[in-house]
């Protein structure tokens, strides 16, 4: 028996989040768990996913998921997440028996955040409607370069457009990159202060 005390903090020891991610760093070792009731492993069921983006997808299983007592535990290597390009990813999640059917068992949205350690030049990681924003600034203000006049809206280059849909166009778009910003915590979103009237005051 031991003479001193251990100190056995669960915040000082790694934590394998569960389940899938909302984000992975490319170049990042990620790993997760993932229980099914249905789908015990070890049981002639093996679990795969596929993560599919509009120019890639990426599948996750074989040696990368492995058996845990009663759940399946992923762990995509540094090496894997390395070649993955950012953006957002939409998932799936299959349980394949062994007599080859295939079970849709989960679906969700994870976001491929840029390996910065692999950049040697400036990173542009502006999402498509901060990108489009700017480009609408910049041509109100008499300053866009080719690239911003170049951009498209509803099949119509920017430099198509009078200076009345301009504006119309970057209060929508003021609009939806404020909610971009607000999801990504950078505003804090509106509070709506209620207000109760009474005998006309």
């Amino acid at each position: 028996m031991s003479d001193f005390p251990i100190n056995l903090d669960p915040q000082a020891l790694p934590q394998v989040p569960v389940p899938e991610p909302d984000e992975i760093r490319a170049g990042d070792t990620v790993s997760w768990q993932r229980q099914f009731d249905r789908y015990p492993p070890g049981s002639g069921f093996s679990l795969s996913y596929i993560f599919l983006g509009q120019s890639a997808g990426y599948p996750v299983g074989g040696s990368m998921v492995a058996n845990g007592p009663n759940n399946f535990v992923v762990t995509v290597p540094a090496a894997t997440t390395a070649a993955w390009q950012p953006g957002s990813y939409r998932w799936q999640a299959y349980i394949h028996d062994a007599n080859g059917n295939r079970y849709t068992v989960a679906e969700g949205i994870t976001e491929i955040l840029p390996n910065l350690e692999n950049q040697t030049s400036g990173l542009d990681d502006r999402e498509p409607d901060e990108k489009i924003l700017d480009a609408i600034i910049s041509m109100l203000s008499g300053k866009a370069s080719q690239d911003a006049q170049e951009y498209e809206i509803a099949g119509r280059r920017l430099n198509r457009y009078s200076w009345t849909e301009l504006m119309r166009m970057r209060s929508t778009y003021e609009k939806r990159v404020r909610a971009i910003r607000i999801r990504r915590g950078e505003i804090p979103p509106t509070q709506t202060i209620g207000v109760l009237f009474r005998n006309g005051y």
